[in-house]
């Protein structure tokens, strides 16, 4: 008996959380016949470092994956992120595409796919670019919800800088009676981001992460200045009952909001550690499961094939 078709193909999504974001949907939803295919961090890391090799990296890249999905038919939806060398790579596909934006836009890459359908999380980029807009979600649903995290902090944040440093600064100098755990990562260069990925591999290390991320009272999210929509950590902070201080305004417009549990510097007139020692207001579980990244990944799915 032939096996059923393939209906889609991820190529990209190798962050180890976007891995793990395509593994759980091919866990759930087994009869989507989902692939996904990524390259090792060494084949991007040459092909923007050595411009000299880069046609012939892509060459030998597109080639891979042209063998690796030539027995899809027509009907499978390839499904690529806003990223420049697998935007070019998928170019002479001769599939139905589509571009998931894990970022707001930036650069020439609006070029690279402007004949595309694209998804964005982000509200503004979504009116401004006529992008269709989807919920931001989690890949670590289930491990967040069935987690029990310490609270070994009042307050925490980490991650790297862009242009947050100075907000939590401020943050912690206002606030020096509560506990805060403030690690602003130092974004490396190229090859040291390389050679850490060899070591810091897929789904451990961004679970290493969460564990740290999330053993503490309340959550700190400091969204970027282009930003308008939410950010995974304040999706994955009320999925593992954490309290979230964020300076998003555009906050108290979304579905999770509640003020109880979140804290919006600069308007909320409330003691922070009175905010910070009140009780977690709990939220139904269907309400979060429409932020896993099952759950979104699927609708996307079933919107463009």
């Amino acid at each position: 008996m032939n096996k059923p078709l393939v209906r889609a193909v991820f190529i990209g999504f190798d962050y180890d959380y976007e891995i793990l974001s395509v593994l759980e949907l091919t866990r759930k939803e087994k009869t989507k016949r989902i692939s996904h295919f990524y390259f090792p961090k060494i084949v991007k890391f040459l092909y923007y470092r050595f411009s000299l090799f880069s046609r012939f990296i892509m060459y030998l890249s597109f080639r891979y994956i042209q063998n690796k999905i030539k027995h899809c038919d027509e009907t499978v939806l390839v499904i690529v992120k806003d990223d420049e060398f697998y935007l070019n790579l998928i170019e002479r596909l001769p599939y139905k595409k589509i571009v998931i934006f894990r970022n707001v836009v930036s650069g020439n890459v609006l070029e690279l796919c402007k004949d595309i359908k694209k998804f964005t999380f982000d509200i503004d980029d979504s009116l401004k670019y006529q992008m269709e807009y989807y919920s931001q979600f989690t890949p670590a649903y289930e491990f967040l919800r069935t987690t029990s995290f310490n609270s070994n902090y009042d307050a925490t944040f980490i991650g790297t800088d862009k242009g947050r440093k100075v907000i939590l600064d401020d943050l912690v100098s206002k606030n020096k009676s509560l506990k805060f755990n403030v690690k602003v990562v130092k974004r490396n260069n190229t090859l040291v981001r390389f050679v850490n990925s060899l070591f810091l591999r897929g789904q451990n290390s961004y679970k290493s992460f969460i564990q740290e991320q999330y053993s503490t009272k309340c959550v700190i999210d400091i969204i970027q200045e282009n930003q308008s929509g939410e950010t995974m950590r304040f999706i994955e902070a009320l999925i593992a009952r954490k309290k979230v201080i964020t300076n998003s305004k555009n906050i108290k417009a979304h579905p999770l909001y509640s003020k109880r549990n979140v804290y919006i510097l600069g308007c909320d007139e409330r003691s922070l550690s009175v905010f910070i020692n009140e009780d977690f207001e709990v939220i139904n579980v269907s309400k979060l499961y429409s932020y896993s990244s099952t759950k979104i990944l699927n609708e996307i799915i079933e919107k463009s094939i």
